[in-house]
Parts: C-alpha cells; sequence; structure tokens
C-alpha cells in the first residue's frame, strides 16, 4: 500500500514513479477511474483559501510536481513530535536550515522518494500509452495548442493513439465530456491551469467511461508544443525551474512565485 504525508491538511502520496505507473496500468486493466493531481506549493496555498479545491485533493491520487513539497515533507517529519513545545523548537531551530539546502533537495528530502513533476511524468504516461495501446485525449490549453501538441507527438511516437485534441473552449460542457466518452480514451490530461482542471477532473470523471486516468498537466502542452522552454534539466534537479519561469515571463509568474517561495514555507511553518 502507498503510504501519504500531510502537508497543509492534503495528503500527498509517497510514490515512486515506477509505483504511479503500475497505479495507472491497473487503474486501466481493472476498468475503473482515476483523478490524479500534481501538487506543487502554488496548489496548497490556494486550497486553503478554496474549500471546493481542498476537497478534490482529499480524494485524488496526489504526486509531489515540487521540490518545495519535498521540503515541507522533509521538513514537517524531521519536526513531528508529540510534545508542543518541542515541535515549535525544532521549528523555529530548522526552517532556515532546511530551506537552504534546497539545491540538494533531491538528494536530502525523501520523505517523498521521488519528484513526479507533470510535464515530465507526462512523457511517461505517452511511452505507455504507445507501449499499450491506451487511448489518449489531450484537452485545454491555448488555441491550437492541444492540436499542435498531437501533431508532435504522433511524429515522435508513431504507433500512440490519440483520439481527441481539443481546446474545449468552443464545445458546451456536454458536449464535451460526450467526445471524450465517446473516444473511449484511457488517458485524459487537461491543461486549463489549477484548480480549473482539477474542479472539471472531479465535475465530469465519473460521467466518462470506465478504465479512464484524469491528470491535470498545467502548462505541459505549452512545453511539448514549443510554446515555452522549458528550464534545462540542472535547473530542475537543483530546484530553480522556478526562478527561470520567472525570468521567461516576469508579469505571468511573479505572484505565483511569491506564493512557493514565500507563504507557502511560512505556512508550512506555522501550520503544518
Amino acid at each position: 500500500m502507498i503510504k501519504s504525508i500531510n502537508v497543509l491538511g492534503t495528503p500527498i502520496k509517497q510514490v515512486k514513479k515506477e509505483q504511479f505507473l503500475f497505479t495507472v496500468k491497473e487503474t486501466i486493466k481493472q476498468q475503473q477511474k482515476l483523478q490524479v493531481a500534481t501538487i506543487n506549493a502554488e496548489f496548497l496555498v490556494k486550497a486553503q483559501n478554496d474549500q471546493a479545491f481542498f476537497e478534490i485533493l482529499q480524494s485524488s491520487f496526489n504526486i509531489t510536481d515540487s521540490i518545495a513539497i519535498m521540503w515541507a515533507a522533509f521538513f514537517l517529519k524531521i519536526t513531528s513530535s508529540k510534545y508542543l513545545f518541542l515541535r515549535v523548537l525544532l521549528k523555529i531551530i530548522l526552517f532556515l536550515p532546511t530551506i537552504i539546502l534546497i539545491p540538494i533537495g533531491v538528494l536530502l528530502y525523501r520523505v517523498i522518494p521521488e519528484r513526479l513533476a507533470g510535464a515530465d511524468i507526462f512523457w511517461d504516461l505517452i511511452e505507455m500509452a504507445e507501449k499499450y495501446q491506451y487511448k489518449v485525449f489531450l484537452l485545454g490549453a491555448g488555441e491550437s495548442v492541444a492540436q499542435k501538441t498531437k501533431l508532435i507527438l504522433e511524429k515522435k511516437y508513431s504507433r500512440l493513439k490519440i483520439v481527441g485534441a481539443e481546446m474545449g473552449d468552443n464545445l458546451t460542457a456536454e458536449k464535451l465530456r460526450e467526445k471524450i466518452k465517446n473516444s473511449q480514451a484511457n488517458l485524459l490530461f487537461v491543461a486549463y491551469g489549477a484548480p480549473k482542471q482539477e474542479k472539471w477532473i472531479k465535475e465530469n470523471l465519473s460521467q466518462l467511461n470506465n478504465g479512464v486516468v484524469a491528470i491535470g498537466v498545467g502548462g505541459t502542452f505549452d512545453f511539448v508544443s514549443g510554446q515555452i522552454k522549458r528550464a534545462p534539466v540542472w535547473v530542475r534537479k537543483i530546484g530553480f525551474e522556478w526562478l527561470y519561469r520567472l525570468i521567461q515571463e516576469p508579469k505571468k509568474r511573479f505572484k505565483r512565485i511569491v506564493v512557493a517561495v514565500f507563504i507557502f514555507p511560512w505556512l508550512v511553518l506555522i501550520k503544518g
């Protein structure tokens, strides 16, 4: 059984990539349904003031998208104590030192064994889809982005079955739901951004076909289609992808970075 650790009231799976991919495979094989959320700091801060979003994250399969979540899980684990005084003392002493160690956090913060960023796990799922002939549906992102992503994936993976690529805004909710259901998709990637994508999945998943895993992937289609360049691997490994994105899109990213870099650690410190 896969264990979870609670961060700001949300259960985060302590899962390795192989375990996650096996869970996806078994969900499809058993003709069940699963909602996956790729959790970053911004998710958990938003969920503090959005009860509907918070409740969705209680039942979804939550994997770790960012080094900030790995840090939080590690910090909460090493400062846990049944004694309030000791817990407060440990938090005060260890807060800054553990944050300073973020550049080696992937090696150190092993309470959650692995970072499974949505933009990375997407490729693993696509490779799995080609191998097992799962049907893929791409939903969301900007105008024509899903279609561009479809063309790029089909060129790279000749046996991949992409049964739909829709922005989604040009269809009524009912028609969109019917289109996805009729496609018999096994992997549904939803790129509306959080919390819209998680709310859409929660509202519609029960009405789709069985044997489907729906996962919110944020800006992944933008990366795949070349709309936005992703940070180099070494930047991601030391936990500074957020800084790279800030430099790329300062106006769009500034508020989100403030949430991730300042507000989230503060909430972890005071609320746990």
